[in-house]
């Protein structure tokens, strides 16, 4: 995670933490932004506030990738790409429970597991924009 973000602050990115900030604050930084980029979760809504033809790349384990973010990236004219990772397998203590599902170690659409995501991938899908 840490080589990936160097990698993207390399390249002119600010990292942020939408959660820390209003919603005001986050349509604006989503709408001034060239590109975004980040691993799958509730961020990835704020693309709503990006303008038509922005790139957003998303990172997502290739056993639970969901299209909900690409639709609504269809619907608003944006370049959505999605970057897969591997599944990472992981002691698990206990059952994680996510709204009215359980979630097993070893359950296979969970969203909720590690995966990994390489740099070289992460650097051809962003070269690829």
């Amino acid at each position: 995670e840490d080589e990936i973000e160097a990698y993207f602050r390399g390249q002119g990115f600010e990292v942020i933490s939408p959660e820390k900030m209003s919603i005001a604050r986050q349509a604006e930084y989503f709408w001034s932004a060239s590109v975004v980029a980040g691993a799958s979760g509730a961020w990835v809504t704020n693309i709503i506030y990006c303008q038509p033809d922005t790139p957003a790349l998303v990172f997502c384990p290739a056993e639970s990738c969901g299209t909900h973010f690409a639709f609504i990236s269809h619907h608003l004219r944006l370049r959505y790409f999605t970057v897969l990772g591997r599944y990472v397998p992981t002691p698990c203590i206990g059952i994680l429970r996510a709204g009215s599902r359980d979630y097993g170690k070893d359950a296979p659409d969970s969203m909720h597991y590690n995966y990994y995501v390489s740099l070289e991938t992460v650097q051809a899908a962003y070269a690829s924009i």
